[in-house]
């Protein structure tokens, strides 16, 4: 299972970084591309996207999207199996009926579980694409514990704002981190 994840998520990195009219193209620009600051505002638009998902506040989860065809996300299950949602239409549609199936409780603003992000690898390719592999650690109360995933995003500049173009995580559901101090 964890192959055909492997292969579906390198597949579409390649994808994305090979020049043809139905992937983003690679830019170059006549001026000087300050790598701090583009990262400051990917994780920027990765910390909203999350925010808004665990808030439940669907405007402001699209808006940190590519609203393209290439857009993609998948993830491992519990139970073994795994989502591919391709599209961003797809990915909409998907995020809106899992909002409408679990929402917010009464009174309840938010969702939003402790993230720890660690051993973050970055790759621009451009000053408008750029690819990211981070460990994660997600505080889940119903297991009283962290659930560590490996996180990959394929990040997209569109203007002046980064979007994401892809989401792929892996997550270890066997083994919780009881313990805080052994993260």
């Amino acid at each position: 299972m964890n192959k055909i994840i492997f292969a579906l998520v390198t597949t579409l990195i390649f994808a994305a970084c090979k020049n043809n009219s139905s992937t983003p193209q690679l830019t170059k620009s006549n001026h000087a591309f300050d790598e701090k600051s583009a990262m400051e505002a990917i994780m920027k638009t990765i910390e909203t996207e999350t925010s808004c998902f665990f808030k439940r506040d669907y405007e402001c989860w699209k808006n940190c999207y590519v609203n393209e065809a290439y857009a993609m996300q998948a993830w491992n299950n519990e139970d073994g199996t795994f989502d591919a949602t391709v599209g961003y239409d797809t990915i909409a549609k998907h995020t809106e009926a899992y909002f409408v199936k679990y929402p917010l409780e009464e009174n309840q603003t938010d969702m939003h579980p402790e993230v720890l992000r660690k051993k973050m690898i970055t790759k621009f390719y451009s000053d408008s694409l750029c690819y990211m592999i981070w460990d994660q650690y997600n505080m889940t109360e119903r297991v009283n514990g962290y659930i560590y995933s490996k996180e990959i995003r394929l990040m997209e500049r569109k203007g002046s704002d980064w979007k994401i173009v892809n989401v792929a995580a892996f997550w270890d559901y066997k083994n919780v981190i009881k313990d805080k101090n052994k993260i």
